[in-house]
C-alpha cells in the first residue's frame, strides 16, 4: 500500500507472528501515531486471547505507509514510529518527500530542524532554478528579463544542487 494522502497519518500493517507461522494472516492496518506502542500491545493481548500459544504474543509490522523513510526492519522502535508518523502528518507530503532523500536522523525532531531549515519547493526542475535563482538575486539587475531567457535552467538546476523526491526539490548543505 502506498501513502498517497496529503497530510494523512501512515499506518503500520502489524501481522500476528504466530499465526503468521501457522500459515494464518492475522494482522491490522493500523494509525502510526504516539499510541503505537499500547494500540500494538492491545492487538498482541488480543490476538492472544483468540488463538492462545498458537498464535503466541509475537508480531511483526509486515508493510507500512512510510515510504524510504521505514526506520528499517520488522521490529522498529514503536515510539520512534509513532512520533515519525506524526511528524509526517503535522509536516505533509513536503516532509516525507525530504525523509526519502535523507533518512538517516537520530531522533525525529533533528529531522524536523533540518527539514525546516531546508530550502524547499514544489514545481519543476526549471521553475525550481528560476525561482530559486531569483531569490538569491542572481537576477536582480535582469530589468529586461534577456538574461534570464538565455540561461538553460535545467543546467543551472543541477549547478544548484538540488535533489528531487515526489515532486520536491530540496536544496541541501
Amino acid at each position: 500500500m502506498n501513502y498517497t494522502n496529503t497530510n494523512d497519518i501512515p499506518r503500520v500493517y502489524v501481522a500476528c507472528l504466530g499465526a503468521y507461522n501457522a500459515g494464518k494472516l492475522v494482522g491490522k492496518w493500523v494509525d502510526a501515531d504516539s499510541n503505537l506502542a499500547d494500540t500494538v500491545a492491545e492487538l498482541v493481548q488480543e490476538w492472544y486471547k483468540i488463538g492462545g500459544l498458537e498464535f503466541g504474543d509475537e508480531c511483526a509490522i509486515h508493510d507500512h505507509e512510510f515510504g524510504n523513510a521505514w526506520p528499517g526492519g520488522e521490529n522498529p522502535d514503536l515510539h520512534y514510529v509513532g512520533e515519525l508518523g506524526e511528524a509526517i502528518q503535522e509536516h505533509g507530503d513536503g516532509f516525507k518527500a525530504y525523509l526519502n532523500i535523507c533518512s538517516s536522523f537520530s531522533d525525529v525532531q533533528t529531522a524536523v530542524d533540518e527539514y525546516e531549515n531546508t530550502y524547499k519547493q514544489k514545481g519543476t526542475r526549471t521553475d525550481v532554478a528560476y525561482d530559486y535563482a531569483d531569490e538569491m538575486g542572481y537576477l536582480a539587475d535582469d530589468a529586461s528579463g534577456f538574461v534570464g531567457s538565455c540561461i538553460d535552467w535545467e543546467q543551472a538546476y543541477e549547478y544548484f544542487g538540488f535533489y528531487e523526491s515526489d515532486g520536491w526539490h530540496f536544496l541541501l548543505d
